[in-house]
This record gives structure tokens, C-alpha cells and sequence, in this order.
């Protein structure tokens, strides 16, 4: 499955003028629920202008929508913040940093 979602740029609220922020949502709703003991493996590939881009797997686990009993297990992630360097040689960014909030 791939999906192509919709990203806000705010990177002007940014006091930091070398810095980017951008934010998307990804919505689980119609997926169906991971199986007991198993992970799902998401790819998330982002291209940005000039050329650069950037691939890494996040790993989640998706239980039903009206599951209850899992509401207090692990920590809910709001957002994901990379700190990045770009190689200009072969247009890639690394990622040298990951922050979960």
C-alpha cells in the first residue's frame, strides 16, 4: 500500500532560519488490526525540493478502533522530529538524529 499525503510547510513559525518543519497526517482508521505479537513496518520516503530525499521504517502496531483495553499501553507519538545533513554528491539526506514526541 502507498499513499501520497498532504503536507503543510511550516517552517515559517521557525526562529531558525536554516531549519524546515513540515507536518502530515496519517490516518489508520480503514487498516485493518495488527495480529498478536506482530508489527506493521511503514516506509516513509520524503522528497524535497532540489532533488533531496530521505527513506526510513517506522514500526507500529494498529489495534481496532473500538478496542479500549490497549488505550494506557506504551506512548502515543504526536510527532517525529528529524535533524538531518544533506550530501550534496548524491542528492541524499541523512538522518543523524530522531526525536518522538
Amino acid at each position: 500500500m502507498e499513499r501520497a499525503l498532504e503536507v503543510t510547510d511550516n517552517s515559517s513559525k521557525l526562529e531558525d532560519e536554516n531549519a524546515s518543519s513540515y507536518s502530515a497526517f496519517f490516518q489508520l482508521d480503514n487498516l485493518q488490526p495488527s495480529k498478536k505479537g506482530q508489527r506493521e513496518s511503514v516506509s516513509l520516503h520524503v522528497k524535497m525540493d532540489g532533488g533531496y530525499e530521505f527513506t526510513t521504517t517506522l514500526q507500529i502496531k494498529i489495534y481496532n478502533a473500538k478496542s479500549t483495553q490497549h488505550c494506557d499501553w506504551g506512548t502515543t507519538v504526536h510527532s517525529i522530529e528529524y535533524e538531518c545533513h544533506t550530501d550534496q554528491q548524491n542528492n541524499s539526506i541523512k538522518i543523524v538524529k530522531d526525536t518522538f514526541r
